[in-house]
């Protein structure tokens, strides 16, 4: 089954493809042929590439910079997450430490707010009572 895709959708590009050629012959055939291509040999060719050669276009100083700069950049935004992250867990490490030392204090207002609420309803029913 999925050779039979697989065929069906090649001779749908190949076909694509032949058309597109057939298509574009006579612009191709109209196209000047360049003969300073085959003019030119293979030593001449390479002996003319290394005397345009400029080391300097390679080690170009802005973009070593650049790569340097940007490297050193992602470095300080590693060490700047780590130390973050660290800071994180001691400040938790520290919590944790002050709530097992002060656990009581944490219920404090908890217990403040229960009582309030029990004073409020004692006076309400004193209120409906005196009535």
């Amino acid at each position: 089954m999925y050779g039979l895709i697989a065929t069906i959708f090649l001779l749908i590009g190949l076909s694509g493809m032949g058309v597109i050629v057939f298509r574009k012959i006579p612009l191709l055939a109209d196209l000047p042929i360049s003969e300073k291509i085959f003019q030119e040999s293979l030593p001449s060719k390479a002996i003319r590439k290394f005397r345009e050669f400029d080391p300097c276009e390679i080690f170009n100083f802005r973009n070593l910079l650049k790569k340097f700069l940007l490297k050193f950049r992602i470095l300080t935004l590693k060490i700047e997450n780590k130390t973050s992250a660290l800071l994180e867990n001691i400040r938790q490490k520290e919590r944790s430490k002050d709530n097992s030392l002060f656990g009581s204090a944490d219920n404090y207002w908890q217990e403040l707010r229960e009582n309030a609420k029990e004073v409020k309803q004692k006076t309400r029913k004193r209120k409906k009572v005196s009535k």
